[in-house]
C-alpha cells in the first residue's frame, strides 16, 4: 500500500487545487442508447454484457457539456494544460444540463476526496484529460483490468482500483492517457428527466 499511495502522489498535477474540497465533480450526458448498434458492437468489442453502466468516460457516456458562456470557464476543471468537460458545482451542472437537454449528471469525486457516507458505485481511473477510461475505453485484452473490472463498468474495491492503477504507471508510464491519470470515486448517476425509448440503464445479460 504504501508503493501505490506513492505511485499515485508521483502523478500529481496542479489539478490537486480542485482537491481536498468539498465540492463534487459532475460531468452532464445524454443517456447511451442500449439498442444501437454501436453500444453492441461495444460489448462486443469490450467482451462484456454489462448490469448497468457507470463509467465515466466522456465518449461512451456521451459527455455534452461545451463552454459556450464565460459562467462556464468559472466551473470547469482544468488539469495542468488540459481543458476537460468536468463542472465543479453540482448547482451549475443542474443549470448546464438543463440549458443542453442532457440526460444525467454523473457525480463521482478524487478518490482523495471520498466521501464514505455516501453510496459508491466503484472506482474509475480516467486520462489526464479526464475524458478516456483506462477500464472502459483503452483496450479489451489488459489483463489485470479484465479481472477487477465489475459488471457496472468500474472497479468495485478501492484497492484494487489502486493495484490496477499501479500497473498502468509501472507499465505503460510513457502511454500519454497513462500520463496524470487519476482514481475516481464514483457515487451516483442524477436522471434529469425520463429518456427517450431505447436509452437507459445498460440491458441485463
Amino acid at each position: 500500500m504504501y508503493r501505490q499511495r506513492n505511485a499515485t502522489k508521483r502523478r500529481a498535477t496542479a489539478v490537486d487545487r480542485w482537491a481536498n474540497n468539498n465540492m463534487t465533480l459532475q460531468k452532464i450526458c445524454r443517456a447511451i442508447d442500449i439498442e444501437s448498434q454501436d453500444w453492441r458492437d461495444y460489448c462486443v468489442w469490450r467482451k462484456r454484457q454489462f448490469s448497468s453502466f457507470d463509467s465515466l468516460d466522456s465518449k461512451l457516456r456521451n459527455s455534452m457539456f461545451d463552454i459556450a458562456y464565460d459562467e462556464d470557464w468559472k466551473h470547469t476543471v482544468t488539469n495542468g494544460s488540459y481543458l476537460t468537460d468536468v463542472i465543479n458545482d453540482y448547482n451549475f451542472a443542474q443549470h448546464c444540463a438543463e440549458r443542453c437537454g442532457a440526460d444525467e449528471i454523473l457525480v463521482f469525486d478524487f478518490i482523495e476526496n471520498e466521501n464514505s457516507t455516501r453510496h459508491i458505485l466503484g472506482y474509475e481511473i480516467l486520462d489526464g484529460e479526464f475524458s478516456y477510461s483506462l477500464l472502459t475505453n483503452f483496450g479489451n485484452d489488459i489483463d489485470i483490468v479484465n479481472r477487477c473490472l465489475g459488471q457496472n463498468g468500474l472497479i468495485p474495491n478501492k484497492n484494487l482500483a489502486q493495484d490496477v492503477h499501479l500497473w498502468f504507471l509501472d507499465n505503460m508510464p510513457t502511454d500519454h492517457h497513462v500520463i496524470d491519470s487519476r482514481i475516481f470515486t464514483v457515487y451516483e448517476t442524477i436522471a434529469q428527466h425520463a429518456p427517450p425509448a431505447g436509452r437507459g440503464e445498460a440491458p441485463r445479460p
